[in-house]
This record gives C-alpha cells, sequence and structure tokens, in this order.
C-alpha cells in the first residue's frame, strides 16, 4: 500500500479517498473538477 506523507502524518491513499468522499456535494464537484483539469493539463504536455 502507498503512504503519503502529509504535514508531519502519515496518509494512506484509503484516508484520502474517504476524506474526498466526505466532502459536501458541491465541494466534491469542486475537487473533480480540479481534477480533470490536472489530468487534461498532463495530457497537453
Amino acid at each position: 500500500m502507498s503512504i503519503l506523507k502529509l504535514e508531519g502524518m502519515t496518509t494512506t491513499y484509503d484516508d484520502i479517498f474517504s476524506a474526498a468522499l466526505s466532502l459536501p456535494p458541491g465541494s466534491r464537484a469542486i475537487l473533480a473538477e480540479h481534477l480533470l483539469k490536472s489530468l487534461d493539463a498532463d495530457f497537453q504536455q
């Protein structure tokens, strides 16, 4: 399992996904839009 270090704490991908899914619908939409834009930017380069 991959582990990320964020601000001095150990966080797994499962923790990050769980936190993202616990966001209110509007915040999830903003996060999804940001992630899609970042994927598109990588594709454009």
